[in-house]
């Protein structure tokens, strides 16, 4: 057995615990993990369990967390709509991308990963993970040469990007190489599960990367093989002078953590879910009376067989004291602990929508602020996310030069939709651009598109079918 020891970068271990609550919420596994999000307030310690009685209460409390805590605690998920709103804004329309009927490229497309996941998916996949942990990128690990030119010819045996999140890049180092900055080492994890006698076992696998003398190597390390041999990392037999991760973040392509864009959403949604699971609680003790019976002089052995379970909130057993008398004990319901939670829903619904709606008192001015701040945030998402993919391709042509399926990596074209709003075609805009395009300061291509967006041309209506129309009726383009 290996005795595998993750080595874990002090930035990492800093922002991992953030990106598991914000990666918790997109995966709504929030209300699953019970008192890692929505903790029992009353639960005893179990070292207090020594008593008997003791040990009943603190089953009791449990339960009752469970049934009046836990069970009718809403977790309203605003975290992943707004992501998946971002990243449709930024997919809306299928990235450019040029294969220039070159078989590696059409391959490439359609299934990056080896998986059958193409360029388009794992954009998305890497704008969502940007999203609620800040970086993420691809490992290039396949070994195309050997494949056959005829495989090549297929789209088969093509290099795989390999998809990693913020959670499993564990460690790295970056240095200068004759004068430039580079990764020199990168470790990242996997888990996996095997199958053993029957059963499956989650393991680990360590996949490291190092240039040793400005030369890239790679070992694996699983939970059950360990070995301290590296690997030479080749393309054509020739040993590469980089580590091929291509990694993409929320404000920069550097190394240095950025700002994890839905880490304030995830916060108030979380703050949403207890305080929403308490107001719910306090409701229902306050509207679940219980007697409250005085049996006149009691001793402290004649209490203890009274009211074996202690005094807890709630519950039906009555309450047995002294005086006699029978009463009914009902605890006050604040409205502002329901009010508290309303503030914050709205709040984290305002932090989600304010992206895309437009507020209805809001100025000229705040729209533009807030447009302007959107567009920017998405952009800058989208072009790193852009050039981290055009990167990486580029590398990937380096396993084909020298062969007829080789293309210059400066002629690759890879380009993400910049358009990530519709803007609303009313009669005023379309006057002013059929003004623009008489005074031909509006191409006649952008004045057709404007007509299709308006629905005043049919959708699928072609700009070569368009102008054909207009000479038949001999009017040119008016």
């Amino acid at each position: 057995m290996s005795t595998l020891t993750p080595v874990y970068h002090p930035d990492y271990l800093e922002n991992a615990p953030q990106w598991c609550r914000n990666y918790d919420c997109v995966m709504d596994s929030i209300k699953r993990k019970k008192q890692t999000y929505l903790p029992n307030l009353g639960a005893i310690p179990p070292e207090a369990k020594t008593d008997p009685k003791v040990t009943a209460l603190a089953a009791k409390i449990d339960k009752d967390w469970e049934d009046l805590t836990w069970r009718l605690a809403n977790y309203v998920n605003i975290v992943t709509p707004t992501m998946n709103a971002i990243t449709g804004a930024i997919m809306r329309k299928e990235p450019q991308f040029d294969t220039m009927e070159n078989p590696v490229l059409i391959g490439l497309e359609s299934n990056l990963d080896g998986k059958g996941n193409g360029l388009d998916q794992e954009s998305k996949q890497c704008i969502n993970a940007v999203q609620w942990g800040s970086r993420a990128g691809w490992l290039v690990r396949s070994h195309p040469e050997s494949a056959t030119m005829a495989d090549w010819g297929k789209g088969k045996k093509l290099p795989t990007a390999v998809f990693y999140d913020s959670l499993h890049i564990i460690d790295w180092d970056v240095d200068y190489v004759d004068g430039e900055e580079k990764l020199i080492y990168l470790s990242l994890l996997e888990d996996y599960q095997d199958r053993e006698s029957g059963v499956y076992v989650s393991k680990q696998r360590l996949i490291n990367h190092r240039l040793n003398d400005g030369l890239c190597e790679h070992q694996e390390v699983t939970t059950d093989d360990y070995s301290d041999t590296w690997e030479p990392v080749t393309i054509g037999g020739k040993q590469i002078n980089q580590i091929p991760f291509f990694m993409a973040s929320s404000q920069s392509n550097e190394w240095c953590i950025d700002s994890t864009p839905l880490t304030s959403l995830a916060e108030i949604s979380l703050s949403i879910y207890v305080m929403n699971a308490y107001s719910n609680k306090a409701m229902i003790l306050a509207n679940e009376a219980k007697w409250h019976v005085d049996m006149g002089e009691m001793d402290e052995t004649m209490n203890g067989n009274m009211n074996p379970l202690g005094f807890t909130l709630a519950g039906r057993m009555p309450y047995y004291t002294k005086g006699g008398s029978v009463d009914v004990i009902q605890a006050q319901f604040s409205p502002e602990t329901e009010n508290k939670v309303e503030k914050l829903f709205t709040q984290a619904v305002r932090v989600g929508a304010n992206l895309f709606e437009q507020q209805g008192n809001e100025t000229a001015t705040g729209a533009a602020i807030r447009s302007g701040s959107s567009t920017a945030s998405m952009s800058t998402i989208a072009n790193n996310v852009e050039d981290t993919m055009r990167n990486m391709l580029k590398f990937i042509m380096g396993y084909f030069e020298g062969t007829s399926y080789y293309v210059n990596p400066d002629d690759l074209v890879f380009k993400l939709n910049r358009d990530y709003f519709d803007v609303p075609v009313d009669s005023q805009l379309i006057q002013t651009m059929y003004g623009a395009m008489l005074e031909n300061a509006l191409p006649e291509q952008d004045w057709f598109n404007l007509l299709k967006k308006a629905k005043i041309l049919r959708g699928d209506d072609t700009y070569e079918g368009w102008q054909e129309r207009l000479a038949e009726t001999g009017r040119g383009i008016m």
